[in-house]
């Protein structure tokens, strides 16, 4: 017999997560002996079972490793281990297990003289039944597993959480809120919060409780189960959960549509501005661009490639022009995003257009008279001025109105006369524009005298001919080189016309009428 009493003061027939078997880490039976005595007490050769009709069952090696110190406790796993034993592991490892549905342990001397047995019922998970206290003869569940320490009718409360509510949010928006604990434990114990496995990617909670979560783009829309723990810091620690869903809606991001530079442009010419845009949502959307109110007349935009086109009119120059270009997704509900910016116009100088000139046949002594006309689409209306750039001589333009005039000599017909004319305008830079025509000169016939009538000392003839030269008349006594004078020049005569002169008697003299030169 043993020299003093130890008892089988705990044990646990269903552990699930109360204690991990250090040899394995595998959470497995285990019951505890007790030394109420002040001398310790070596267990080798003794005899512990789990069926009292067989007390020679498992014998526990004879090596004096396995002693009960005084007032101490030895652990043992009923784990089916017995292989596990060794000099470096303080535990001893039985030959058989526990039913957790209920039996009994008992622990044989080496005489096969009982020493202690327990016999008890089914079983709680991760609950321990034992001696209240150690070593008496009272029985009873435990509030907290001890194992290798004081059966205790005081017990670590567990925290509980409060309950969490199912929350909503939109991706990309943050979700927060704090979770809540109270413990019953005096003195008050630390609670510290984390997440169950299964949260999604992203989320946290701080050990205060503090929740957050940004879902991404790819994780809406969905929904997430998401558990939350509470654990103390009592001995040993406990814990609560609690669960809750996010709903994770699908948020429709607006576009972002890039800057725009301001342009400058002269009136008249093209101006081509593509528009890029982006989104950052899943799948993707597709984009329409058009133009804000404000824009000026004439510009315009393509939908889908966002392409702005415009050619600024003569009215619309010189002068600033703000354009607010928008982009508009296609999603629920569409989203859009705009960008500014402004075109600057410069005055344009466009270049006069001179009227086509025809070209022109006219007798020698006959006047040309042609009006030229210009115009030019600049605005405000320029001023123009017109010139002669070649002309035969004689000819002349008024350079305000375009009046060509001309009245070629005799000694110009049969010539043949380049003329060109430009017209100018006063807009930068001067342009201008230029025509030409030919002017044939064209030789009038020869004039014709008809026989003179006398009367009274006056004589008179007739002179005929082509309209417009002037004609000459000339008087000679003698019909001898150089001794014709002229008498009278018709400026302007219109043929046939009469001319007379007064003679004395006995007076010869001889007439004649040529072309003026």
């Amino acid at each position: 017999a043993l020299p003093i009493q130890v008892y089988i003061n705990e044990w646990m027939a269903d552990n699930l997560t109360t204690r991990a078997d250090p040899a394995d880490g595998q959470y497995e039976d285990w019951f505890e002996i007790y030394n109420p005595g002040a001398t310790a007490v070596d267990l080798g050769g003794y005899y512990f079972t789990d069926n009292l009709t067989n007390k020679f069952q498992y014998k526990v090696p004879e090596n004096g490793q396995y002693v009960v110190p005084a007032f101490g406790y030895l652990l043992v796993w009923a784990d089916n281990e017995s292989g596990q034993n060794a000099t470096n592991r303080a535990d001893l490892h039985v030959s058989f297990a526990l039913a957790k549905g209920g039996e009994a342990i008992g622990l044989f001397g080496t005489d096969g003289v009982l020493v202690d047995a327990v016999t008890f019922g089914a079983q709680i998970t991760d609950k321990s039944e034992g001696r209240l206290p150690d070593g008496s003869g009272s029985i009873a569940m435990l509030a907290q597993a001890s194992p290798g320490a004081a059966n205790s009718v005081s017990s670590n409360t567990p925290p509980v959480l409060d309950a969490l509510v199912n929350r909503t949010v939109g991706e990309g928006s943050l979700l927060t809120f704090t979770a809540t604990a109270t413990d019953t434990n005096v003195p008050q114990q630390a609670l510290t919060f984390n997440l169950e496995a299964g949260a999604p990617s992203g989320a946290s909670i701080s050990p205060s409780g503090v929740f957050t979560w940004i879902p991404t783009e790819a994780q809406g829309p969905g929904n997430y189960p998401i558990t939350v723990r509470v654990s103390d810091n009592g001995v040993p620690a406990q814990s609560d959960t609690a669960g809750f869903t996010v709903q994770v809606n699908e948020v429709n991001a607006t576009p972002t549509l890039a800057s725009i530079s301001n342009r400058s442009i002269t009136e008249g010419q093209l101006l081509s501005v593509t528009n890029s845009a982006s989104d950052t949502d899943t799948p993707a959307q597709s984009f329409t661009f058009s133009l804000d109110s404000g824009a000026p007349a004439g510009m315009t935009i393509h939908p889908t490639s966002g392409v702005i086109t415009w050619t600024p009119t003569e009215a619309q120059g010189p002068g600033s022009y703000p354009v607010t270009v928008r982009v508009t997704d296609n999603g629920e509900p569409t989203a859009s995003t705009t960008q500014s910016f402004t075109v600057t116009v410069f005055e344009g100088n466009q270049v006069p257009q001179l009227a086509a000139l025809s070209n022109v046949s006219l007798l020698a002594g006959r006047i040309l008279n042609i009006t030229n006309t210009a115009t030019d689409a600049d605005q405000p209306a320029q001023a123009l001025t017109y010139q002669l750039i070649t002309a035969p001589s004689g000819m002349t333009l008024n350079s305000t109105d375009g009046r060509l005039t001309w009245r070629p000599l005799i000694a110009q017909s049969g010539t043949t006369n380049t003329v060109t004319v430009r017209v100018t305008d006063n807009g930068p830079s001067n342009l201008t524009d230029t025509k030409s025509f030919t002017a044939i000169v064209l030789k009038p016939a020869v004039p014709l005298l008809t026989a003179p009538a006398v009367s009274n000392s006056w004589f008179s003839f007739s002179v005929t001919g082509d309209q417009g030269p002037d004609y000459v008349i000339e008087r000679s006594s003698a019909l001898t080189p150089g001794s014709w004078l002229p008498l009278t020049t018709n400026l302007s005569p219109l043929p046939p016309f009469i001319w007379s002169a007064h003679e004395t008697n006995g007076t010869r003299n001889f007439y004649r009428a040529r072309l003026a030169p």
